[in-house]
């Protein structure tokens, strides 16, 4: 009785860990593209385009010393962003976004400096799914 029971326990406890791990999403943070951005789109930086799986907000970690104004944008350019754009501050935070709900599959962002007159060189990681608990930077 007892090794009928540790054996449910066991299959039980192999199917949560299967569940929570697909349940994770896009989660690997990439590096920011290093480049010089200004506060114009003409001058703005854009990540490769990245996989989205869920409905997650993005992740994303400024270390440019900065602030940035950051958009969502589908593989069609359309803009995902809730709010139009988030300002992100230095530090980690969360981006809401609707791109799955927009009927997207992949997503990239577009980055440029938060105020006239700045400029500087982009430094920081993403990813467009999330997990965990930053504060929103478009809430």
């Amino acid at each position: 009785m007892k090794k009928k029971v540790l054996a449910v326990l066991m299959v039980i406890g192999i199917g949560c860990a299967g569940i929570s791990a697909q349940a994770a999403g896009n989660v690997s943070d990439t590096a920011l593209p290093t480049k010089k951005i200004e506060f114009a789109y003409s001058k703005a930086a854009q990540t490769p385009l990245r996989t989205k799986e869920d409905k997650t907000s993005h992740y994303i970690k400024n270390n440019s010393g900065f602030d940035l104004w950051v958009r969502s944008l589908s593989s069609s350019n359309v803009n995902c962003t809730l709010r139009d754009h988030a300002i992100v501050k230095g530090g980690e935070w969360f981006i809401y976004n609707k791109v799955k709900e927009n009927g997207y599959s992949s997503c990239k962002l577009d980055i440029t400096t938060a105020r006239a007159g700045v400029s500087g060189t982009l430094r920081g990681l993403w990813s467009p799914d999330s997990v965990g608990n930053y504060p929103v930077a478009n809430p």
